[in-house]
């Protein structure tokens, strides 16, 4: 193989393609295998989808407020109107500054099942507030 490329690219060429090959072929493969697995992620990776379903008020259990190092939150206790506990987080002030013994969350639906996610929002959105 060697004397095959001595003879179309020359001596030194052939010498800097053989170094360049023995130190950084492993290199090479890897970068092209990671580069052809993230194409696979973004291409093939399909989320699930969320659909919004309505606004409810709930009726807060408890409020605890959590001051981290970067940010400030809230996580409500709620009550959601099938008799169901969930512990929501509120991140934004104009979502936490409006909760009091009711809350407000929207209902988002998968297009997939038939599961439910619940997120705290503001109060205005909410019509029987």
């Amino acid at each position: 193989m060697f004397s095959f490329l001595v003879r179309i690219l020359g001596q030194y060429r052939a010498e800097v393609l053989r170094y360049y090959v023995r130190e950084y072929a492993s290199l090479s493969i890897a970068g092209i295998l990671g580069i052809a697995g993230m194409t696979a992620l973004v291409l093939w990776f399909d989320p699930e989808k969320y659909v919004h379903d309505g606004y409810n008020v709930v009726g807060v259990t408890g409020i605890f407020h959590d001051a981290g190092v970067k940010y400030s939150r809230v996580i409500v206790g709620v009550v959601l109107p099938d008799g169901s506990r969930r512990n929501l987080i509120a991140v934004h002030g104009s979502t936490y500054g409006s909760i009091s013994d009711r809350a407000c969350v929207e209902r988002r639906r998968s297009e997939a099942s038939e599961y439910f996610r619940y997120r705290l929002v503001p109060a205005q959105k909410c019509k029987d507030w």
